[in-house]
């Protein structure tokens, strides 16, 4: 989900004004599951992000505050500050912040490979952040710029976390997890790229990574993605996000439209078979997606939309 940045970076004002939500109702997961804070709870309490995850997107330049993060970018910026960040124009700069977390150093890793690769291909007038670090809840967001800080993806660890208990595989984690990365970088090409939405913007941004996925031969994360969503009971009948075994419908429809093949998978099947009951055709959807993404998105990437067609998942079985 995406939230507006305060004008003024305190504490207090992080606390009021910040929102959170790509994976609303999450929170109920991580009860579930025993990961997260204790300020995991599915009583609907407004997520507070920790002020250094939210404001230093870089190795902040007082040495006392280095300490506490690793940067391991190959695009390294060391010793930096957001002013310098801004001279890179129209790249998304990767970040991995220490992290308390039990979770697969690999993960993040991997997620850096992948981002590095979208610079390849995406066009960007201006940085994005791309941020992996600890948030006190399972959770993914998108944050507009505001003054010198960069628009700002926040892929938390503890979602990571999450996602490894809930699949119990690594490659499967991996690739919902790219699902969800793609879905926040969903908001950030709308953002800065200025893009039409038609629609919601939270199932469309869902379309986007569905489409990013299944043209580069990964359609499988889109389906494991909606398994997670789709156990989501807690998501208000308002939301701006689909309830969870409508978003399982959605992400499992456009998956097996993007690679047939997946309805070899007897689990995936029989949500084919109830889609095909209410009279969805699913390679239809999903190539309407396809149509739609590829003449807005078209004009900002050099090639094709399968742009995380090489990158390998490189985490640990």
């Amino acid at each position: 989900m995406r939230y507006s940045k305060p004008p003024l970076l305190s504490p207090t004002t992080i606390t009021r004004f910040a929102r959170i939500g790509c994976l609303s109702g999450c929170l109920a997961f991580v009860s579930a599951c025993g990961s997260g804070s204790d300020e995991s709870s599915d009583d609907g309490e407004t997520f507070q992000p920790p002020i250094d995850t939210t404001t230093m997107v870089v190795v902040p330049t007082d040495p006392a505050q280095a300490e506490m993060f690793q940067q391991v970018s190959p695009q390294s910026i060391g010793d930096t500050s957001l002013e310098a960040v801004a001279a890179l124009d129209g790249l998304l700069i990767p970040t991995i912040f220490s992290t308390e977390t039990d979770v697969d150093p690999t993960f993040a890793q991997s997620s850096v490979a992948l981002v590095e690769q979208l610079n390849d291909s995406l066009l960007l007038p201006v940085d994005v952040a791309v941020s992996f670090a600890d948030c006190g809840t399972a959770n993914a967001f998108f944050a507009s710029a505001f003054g010198d800080r960069p628009a700002e993806i926040v892929m938390c660890h503890e979602l990571t976390s999450l996602l490894s208990q809930f699949y119990g595989n690594n490659e499967q984690a991996f690739l919902a997890s790219t699902f969800v990365l793609m879905h926040e970088l969903g908001h950030a090409l709308i953002d800065v790229l200025d893009l039409p939405v038609l629609g919601i913007e939270e199932s469309y941004v869902d379309g986007v990574a569905a489409v990013l996925l299944g043209e580069s031969d990964m359609a499988e994360g889109s389906v494991l993605a909606g398994w997670f969503f789709g156990g989501q009971t807690n998501t208000p009948f308002f939301d701006t996000h689909r309830a969870g075994p409508q978003r399982l419908g959605d992400l499992a429809c456009w998956g097996i439209g993007a690679d047939p093949s997946l309805l070899n998978d007897p689990t995936t099947a029989s949500i084919a078979d109830q889609l095909i009951q209410t009279g969805r055709n699913c390679v239809a959807e999903y190539n309407q997606q396809l149509l739609g993404l590829d003449a807005v998105l078209g004009p900002h990437i050099l090639g094709g939309l399968d742009i995380l067609s090489t990158a390998g998942n490189g985490v640990n079985q």
